[in-house]
């Protein structure tokens, strides 16, 4: 079953947030992010956020 844009987007906000160390107050920043990402992903090659890269912290 195909993810929607929003939870890809939810998803990769939610891991680069994770990778970053958790910082609070910052959650329009990831999310943005994700979205440049996410929107990118076809026109660059640019892969969303892979949550394999994410070490257990």
């Amino acid at each position: 079953m195909a993810q929607n844009k929003e939870q890809i987007i939810r998803e990769t906000a939610y891991y680069m947030w994770l990778d970053a160390g958790k910082p609070m107050g910052q959650p329009d920043a990831f999310w943005y992010q994700a979205v440049m990402r996410v929107n990118n992903h076809n026109k660059k090659s640019v892969k969303p956020f892979n949550r394999r890269r994410i070490k257990e912290r």
